[in-house]
């Protein structure tokens, strides 16, 4: 089960891939969210954060609505990738596809992507 996703934004251009924040699930099925190193660095070049900045961590009672949007859920998506809802693994949900639009530059990948 993913309990750990980071959110990245790819600067077009610079073709640099900035790390912006990390989202994480607790045990009670809250959310934290922290911003990461390059948050401030891709807000200069044009990034929209996705909450207010801040170095606090970021608590949310449910799955803040910027990730839930970017789940891939209907039926076109569900049968095309392959995905297994399940209420209770919603961060893995968010990785399929890396949680990408089409109308932005970010995407969230796993914790295991992001060491690598």
């Amino acid at each position: 089960m993913i309990k750990k996703v980071y959110l990245l934004w790819n600067n077009y251009a610079t073709d640099e891939l900035l790390v912006i924040g990390s989202l994480e699930e607790l045990d009670d099925k809250s959310y934290v969210f922290r911003y990461e190193k390059d948050s401030m660095k891709a807000a200069m070049n044009g990034c929209f954060l996705p909450f207010g900045y801040t170095e606090d961590v970021i608590y949310f009672d449910t799955l803040p609505a910027f990730f839930e949007q970017r789940m891939l859920k209907g039926d076109y998506n569900i049968e095309k990738f392959g995905i297994k809802l399940n209420s209770n693994n919603k961060l893995g949900i968010l990785l399929y596809g890396n949680a990408q639009k089409n109308n932005d530059n970010f995407m969230v990948v796993s914790e295991a992507y992001y060491n690598e």
